[in-house]
This record gives structure tokens, C-alpha cells and sequence, in this order.
């Protein structure tokens, strides 16, 4: 088994991450620290704090010069951090000696890694908020298409009360929409630019350090945080916050996903389903179990995430290297299961036939509540409430009967109930489920 099951040659497409997986590999980290060195050089210049035509040169040459990561090995190993090194390379491969005073100018190495990341997670949230949409509008069209369809709502795993297979979907996808409006915010409080130099002073910059800073993200799109984040992690804690509600989301759709794929009731067909090496007649869930799989793995490396926000000191190199570790594990995992979770839904198709043998299946139990306060009006709460608690006892002991029709027999006032009634507002939520959905990707 590989060291990373997303990297894995076997099992990486079932665990998939698409192009957010190139955006954690030394070479796009490399590439992003080159391109935040030279949006440094580039914004002083533009203010004057070092030559214009350094920094136009520098500019050029960082988005220009190709380095092996190797060569960063030997003295991230020594120093504990890559950026020295890629210093000193940079440097040496810049042909105008001038230039090389001006390059990393001010600034400190968590400086350049903490930005750099921010490009990168720029990128992660572009992919994961295009990848969101295309699952929402699945969901939209699926709550539309069956918005009316009756089907059999459980509570603590046992029949409950009818609802449709629209409204469910709507339920599925009602976090991701608020998701998705929430990604504005997420940016505006994530995405930070890091300038602060070696203890959060910003003394080597100068006194136009602040305008600095707003030069230095504008050039590379990214925030001017309120204050130095070298050791106030509130940006990484606002990203992990929303990818691990993203997770929650995810897990209710395949949870519920394989709570309709288990033998018995196979209410959904999936576009993909496993085989078993020895059991012919078996379909697996695969898709659901690698989602539900991969957000357990988001969610424990998200307390690892928790202990490193505590950071000592003016910088803190131990809390530093965690994030290190646990942050692209915990992207990626939560990516592999919004990625699974599009695909599956895409593939994903509810058995009418099956689900209304499961309604017929219930004997008319699923509609005890209605018939309940249908009844109610006739004869008061407590007495309907225990005329139908009767009622059930006695269907449930006797194959042959159904709820609805015994208590259509029974009691007069329900002679004419229609148990499509029963749904509520069910259709109508899945409609206006979809309605959102369209109105926030347009």
C-alpha cells in the first residue's frame, strides 16, 4: 500500500482528488514561493522601497527560473524550513548582482510559506466551490424530478412517516447551499497574504509597511489580514471549519445513501456498485463507504489540527511543522469525498418500484401520526392518539391488514382521508430546493 492512499497507483482513483492533488507536491510549493517572492520584490518597487528596474528583474526571474525541489532537501533538513536555500538559489541564478540584495527584502521565512500556501489554498477553494456546484445542480434536478414521490422516512432506523424522495434530496443539499454562500466570507477571512518579518514587528519592512502589504496582496489577489498570523491561526481555523462542515454534509448524503443500498430495500440504483470476489449476487456500495471513509479520516486528522493552533512564542516551529503534516491530508480528504459525492449522486437513480413496495410494505403504519390528528378533530387528542396507538398493535400482530384501511373502517371522520396529505410539505420544499439551487449558481 502506498504511503498516501491518494497518490496511491492502485487505489488512488477510488480515493480521487483530481487536479487539487497536484496543488500539494513540492514542485507547486516550490513554484508558489517563487511567485510570492517576486509579488514582494514586485510591491516594494512599485513603492519605492527597493530599485524599480531590481524589481522588475526579479519579478521577471521568479516567474521564469525552474529549480529541482531536490535541491531544497539539504537545507530544509539543516534549517528546518526550505526558504533559505530557494534564497540562496534565487539569488545565484539572478545575473545582475544588484538584484540579489533586494530579493526576500524584509521578510521572514513563514513570510513566504504561509503566502504561498494561501495561493495555493486560493486554488483549492476554486476547485472544491466548482466541484460543490456541479453536485448541487444534480441535487437540484433530482429534487425536482421526484419531488412528489412518496417514500418511507425513518427515525432511529425504524419507519416513521411518509415524506417524498424530493424532499430527502432537498435535506442532502440545503447545507451545501448555505455552504456555498458561505465561501465569500471564507475567502475574505482565509485567504491572507503573511508579512510581518522575523517576530510579527514588521520592523525590517519599514514605515510603509502597511501599504506594503496591501501592494504585496493585491499583486497576488489575496487579503491584507487584520494583524500578524505567525502564531494566530485564525485563517487556517476558518478553512478547516468550513471543509469539516463541508464533511458533515457529505456524510448525511452517504450515509443515507447506504442506508437505501442495503439488501431489503435497494431504494436507489448507483451508477457504480462493487462485486464481490466469491458472493455473484452482491452490489457494494463502494462509492458511499470511500466517502464516508475519507471524511473519518478528515475528522481525525482535524484534531491534530486543533492541537497545532496552539502556537508559543513569537513563532512556534513545532505547532508550524503539524499543520505541515495534517493540513493537505485533511484538503485532500475532504476533496476525495466531495469529488466521490458529485459522482455518485450524478450516477445515482431511486428505484420507484422499490420504493413503493417499501410504502406498501409498511401496512399503513407510516401514516399513524396523520391519522392521528385527522382524527383528532372528531375526538379530541388523547382518545384519537389512543385509538390509533390500538389500531397499530393490532395491525402489526396481523399480516393480512393495513392501518389505513382499518381505521377507514373504524372511524367514520377518516372515511375520506387522503393519504397523499400525509406528505405535508414535502413536494413543496423539493421544489423550493431547486428554485435556490438555481438562483445560486446563476
Amino acid at each position: 500500500m502506498a504511503t498516501s492512499i491518494f497518490e496511491s497507483q492502485i487505489l488512488g482513483a477510488l480515493f480521487p482528488v483530481g487536479d487539487i492533488g497536484h496543488l500539494f507536491t513540492d514542485r507547486a510549493e516550490l513554484r508558489a514561493l517563487l511567485i510570492v517572492e517576486g509579488a514582494l520584490a514586485n510591491a516594494q518597487g512599485t513603492l519605492g522601497l527597493i530599485p524599480s528596474q531590481c524589481a522588475e528583474r526579479i519579478y521577471k526571474a521568479s516567474l521564469e527560473v525552474q529549480f529541482d525541489p531536490f535541491q531544497l532537501r539539504d537545507g530544509a533538513t539543516q534549517n528546518g524550513v526550505c526558504v533559505p536555500s530557494l534564497i540562496t538559489l534565487f539569488r545565484e541564478s539572478l545575473p545582475d548582482p544588484e538584484d540579489r540584495d533586494f530579493v526576500h527584502f524584509g521578510a521572514t521565512s513563514q513570510d513566504i510559506i504561509d503566502t504561498a500556501l494561501m495561493l495555493r489554498m486560493k486554488q483549492v477553494l476554486l476547485k472544491q466551490e466548482e466541484c460543490l456546484k456541479s453536485l448541487l445542480s444534480h441535487l437540484g434536478d433530482m429534487a425536482q424530478r421526484h419531488a412528489t414521490l412518496a417514500c418511507v422516512a425513518r427515525t432511529y432506523a425504524q419507519n416513521a412517516a411518509p415524506t417524498s424522495f424530493g424532499a430527502t434530496v432537498a435535506q442532502w443539499g440545503m447545507p451545501l447551499v448555505r455552504l456555498l454562500e458561505e465561501l465569500k466570507e471564507v475567502r475574505e477571512n482565509v485567504l491572507f497574504v503573511s508579512l510581518s518579518g522575523a517576530v510579527g514587528t514588521s520592523a525590517a519592512l519599514g514605515e510603509q509597511s502597511d501599504e506594503l502589504r496591501q501592494e504585496f496582496a493585491k499583486s497576488l489577489g489575496l487579503n491584507v489580514p487584520p494583524a500578524g498570523w505567525h502564531t494566530e491561526r485564525a485563517p487556517l481555523s476558518a478553512l478547516i471549519s468550513w471543509q469539516m462542515s463541508l464533511c458533515a454534509a457529505l456524510g448525511k448524503i452517504a450515509t443515507d445513501v447506504m442506508d437505501f443500498a442495503q439488501s431489503g430495500r435497494a431504494l436507489v440504483s448507483l451508477g457504480k456498485s462493487g462485486a464481490s470476489s466469491t458472493l455473484p449476487q452482491k452490489k457494494n456500495p463502494v462509492q458511499p463507504s470511500a466517502i464516508l471513509a475519507t471524511i473519518r479520516y478528515a475528522q481525525s486528522v482535524q484534531g491534530c489540527l486543533l492541537q497545532s493552533q496552539i502556537h508559543g512564542d513569537a513563532r512556534d516551529g513545532v505547532s508550524w511543522f503539524t499543520e505541515w503534516i495534517a493540513l493537505p491530508q485533511m484538503i485532500l480528504a475532504s476533496s476525495s469525498a466531495l469529488i466521490n459525492a458529485r459522482d455518485m449522486i450524478e450516477g445515482l437513480t431511486p428505484d420507484k418500484t422499490a420504493i413503493a413496495r417499501e410504502v406498501a410494505s409498511s401496512k399503513g403504519l407510516i401514516y399513524a401520526e396523520a391519522l392521528t390528528f385527522q382524527l383528532a378533530s372528531d375526538m379530541g387528542r388523547v382518545a384519537a392518539s389512543e385509538a390509533i396507538k390500538s389500531l397499530c398493535a393490532e395491525v402489526a400482530a396481523n399480516d393480512e391488514r393495513s392501518l389505513l384501511e382499518e381505521a377507514q373502517k373504524r372511524f367514520p371522520a377518516l372515511s375520506t382521508y387522503d393519504p397523499q396529505t400525509a406528505l405535508g410539505d414535502a413536494p413543496e420544499r423539493a421544489l423550493a430546493f431547486a428554485r435556490h439551487v438555481k438562483d445560486s449558481l446563476s
